[in-house]
């Protein structure tokens, strides 16, 4: 794919010329980039209790640019993989406490 023209949009809404052609001096373009993205997000939730739950999460996450462009999908794919993955793992408990239980378990006891 080939840009016909690159205009600035005004404060008034209107398209104008504009000296910026898309390449460096060099002739080449820092647009032409091939972006991947493979991520993966894996949650396992379990509510044990009315308003508390614990939450096991996985993620992992492949994030490339670069300008070698592949020609079909199964080279991008292959690459993509191979490159360094970013994982991180959490473990999340949520315990719902009800203070109003407990007060009335003092009030009791004082008693």
């Amino acid at each position: 794919m080939e840009n016909n023209d690159f205009l600035q949009l005004d404060d008034d809404g209107h398209l104008q010329e504009t000296a910026f052609n898309g390449f460096n001096e060099d002739g080449t373009s820092p647009y032409d980039v091939s972006f991947n993205a493979f991520n993966i997000d894996m949650v396992y939730k379990w509510v044990f209790a009315p308003g508390s739950e614990l939450s096991i999460v996985w993620k992992n996450s492949i994030l490339d640019a670069n300008e070698a462009i592949p020609i079909d999908f199964t080279d991008n794919f292959s690459r993509t993989i191979a490159l360094p993955q970013v994982n991180s793992f959490s473990i999340k408990v949520l315990y719902f406490v009800d203070y109003l239980t407990f007060i009335r378990k003092e009030k009791m006891i004082q008693n």
